[in-house]
C-alpha cells in the first residue's frame, strides 16, 4: 500500500465551482484533480476557488476500501448517533441502516440522521474511495 501524503488544517485544496464553496462541498488537494471539473455541468463549473482544510477536526477515510471506510465511519459516529436517536445502535446496524447508498457519498447525501450528526463531530472527511477520477482523493466540507 502507497503511503498517504499527510493532510492537515494548512494543506491547500481546490474546488472547480460555479460559486458555491460552503458545507457539504467537495474539493481535492490536487489542482489537476479540480480542473477535471472545470468542464462537467452539475458536478463542477467554470471557477478555481482555492483554500487551505483550515481544521484540525478531520476525519480521514483514505486508504479504505468502500466497505471498510463505511464499518470506520460508523465506529465514528455510533455514540452521537445513539444519543442523538436515544437508541443503543451497533456498527453493524448503522452499517445496515446505509445499505441502499451504492457509493459512500451517499452516506450523508441520502441519510438525514448521519448528515446531522458528521457535522457535530468533524468538519471535514477527507476520502478516495469510489471517486472520480478514480482513487482520486475528496474532501468534503461538512461546515461553513
Amino acid at each position: 500500500m502507497a503511503t498517504l501524503t499527510k493532510i492537515t488544517s494548512s494543506t491547500p485544496i481546490y474546488r472547480a465551482c460555479s460559486g458555491y464553496v460552503g458545507a457539504w462541498s467537495c474539493w481535492s488537494p490536487d489542482r489537476e484533480t479540480a480542473e477535471a471539473y472545470l468542464d462537467n455541468p452539475g458536478m463542477g463549473g467554470p471557477e478555481m476557488v482555492e483554500a487551505t482544510i483550515g481544521t484540525d477536526y478531520v476525519l480521514d477515510l483514505r486508504g479504505q476500501s468502500g466497505n471498510s471506510a463505511r464499518f470506520e465511519l460508523a465506529r465514528e459516529i455510533r455514540a452521537a448517533w445513539n444519543r442523538l436517536r436515544d437508541r443503543q445502535d451497533s456498527v453493524e446496524d448503522i452499517v445496515y441502516e446505509w445499505s441502499d447508498c451504492a457509493y459512500l457519498y451517499e452516506i450523508w447525501e441520502r441519510c438525514e440522521h448521519t448528515r446531522e450528526i458528521l457535522p457535530t463531530l468533524y468538519d471535514v472527511i477527507i476520502h478516495d474511495a469510489e471517486t472520480y477520477p478514480e482513487n482520486a482523493t475528496t474532501v468534503v466540507r461538512l461546515v461553513d
